[in-house]
């Protein structure tokens, strides 16, 4: 490849580039997983089929062993491999952690990676998610997920008076609730565990939080307030993005490994009958049972293709979303703003006309 620069419509020499990708191409992911692939399949050359020893998600891997030894051991391959294709690891971003033992039981081993030690760690953040010995720190992934969005709100609130509740509502799904939802099938899958839990707590104050700012501060009663502002509550909403996530899995290609972990577990259903499974595992148990949308489909699973099953369910959710909304925002319902006319307005109101705004008029209304 080579390339050149232009300035003030003045084109410099072309010159070659021999490493690095480009940054923003569509081409550069696709090229970098195809050189990455070889070393995903020497570090699963001999892993079990139901469970592999290396996940990548780009330059993000995590390495899995069942013992310490074998953990050094794809690390040395790991390290043999980076040197003969001119790849370094940044070692300061690396930890290891034991799984499934007392700390206090554990005497740290020392790993290391290019021969040097990799930090033993208690927890760690792969990919946006908190993980420790034990899994998933759900309460500490709701803290994170919850302090992003409200760094986020506390900075604009400097700003937003003069904004349009439409302003804010367009922030809030194209910035705030994407930030919000990360993982969220997750922590709704223990949610479903634990009601009590605390991160399902700490992420519905947050919620709820994000629609006062949007609405104004009389807003309180967040469920018709999501509604109003043709939102879900935030347990439906979470119980729609479950039922993504869920058909998200089933769609995976056979030789996804991931796959290969659900499928060792025989983790979908053939009946609408709850599967048992061990009380260690207890967030696996939520995804071993389908979400109620696909209920009635289960007995025509095998003879329904994916995609098809898809596009059915997600209808019926956006259908059932609608259905919500509306039958919430009726006639006999509370409203957000008091609704008089000059003639018999309510004392003290600050205001002279209030204009009421039908159901299919809601997102006009909003930015009038």
């Amino acid at each position: 490849m080579s390339y050149s620069l232009i300035v003030n419509g003045c084109e410099s020499p072309k010159q070659p580039r021999t490493s690095g990708l480009l940054q923003g191409s569509p081409l550069s992911a696709i090229l970098f997983n195809r050189f990455i692939n070889s070393l995903l399949q020497s570090l699963n050359w001999n892993s079990q089929p139901t469970f592999p020893s290396a996940l990548f998600f780009a330059d993000d891997g995590v390495l899995i062993a069942p013992t310490i030894p074998k953990a050094q051991s794809l690390l040395n391959q790991a390290s043999t491999w980076a040197d003969m294709h001119g790849m370094s690891f940044n070692i300061p971003k690396c930890g290891y952690m034991v799984t499934n033992q007392p700390i206090r039981t554990y005497l740290p081993h020392t790993l290391t990676l290019n021969n040097h030690p990799i930090p033993h760690v208690t927890s760690y953040k792969y990919l946006g998610v908190t993980f420790a010995s034990k899994g998933i720190d759900f309460v500490n992934q709701g803290i994170l997920l919850c302090q992003r969005v409200e760094s986020c709100l506390a900075g604009m609130r400097w700003f937003s008076d003069t904004w349009a509740p439409r302003i804010r509502l367009n922030i809030f799904k194209s910035i705030l609730l994407p930030t919000l939802e990360y993982s969220l099938p997750l922590l709704y899958a223990n949610y479903k565990r634990d009601r009590k839990a605390q991160a399902w707590i700490t992420l519905t104050n947050a919620y709820n939080n994000c629609l006062t700012w949007i609405a104004g501060g009389n807003a309180k009663r967040h469920h018709i307030t999501a509604h109003l502002l043709g939102l879900l509550p935030f347990v439906d909403r979470a119980q729609h993005l479950f039922t993504r996530f869920y058909l998200h899995l089933m769609a995976m290609a056979p030789l996804n490994l991931l796959r290969a972990i659900l499928d060792r577990s025989n983790w979908y259903p053939k009946s609408n009958h709850c599967m048992r499974i061990h009380k260690h595992d207890p967030l696996l148990s939520q995804f071993l049972n389908p979400p109620p949308p696909f209920t009635k489909h289960l007995c025509n699973l095998q003879h329904t293709p994916i995609t098809v099953l898809r596009d059915t369910v997600l209808e019926e959710l956006s259908t059932t979303k609608f259905t919500q909304i509306r039958s919430t925002i009726g006639p006999h319902s509370s409203k957000l703003l008091q609704v008089s006319m000059v003639t018999n307005r309510v004392p003290g109101l600050d205001c002279d006309v209030v204009l009421t705004a039908p159901v299919m008029d809601q997102a006009r209304f909003l930015a009038w």
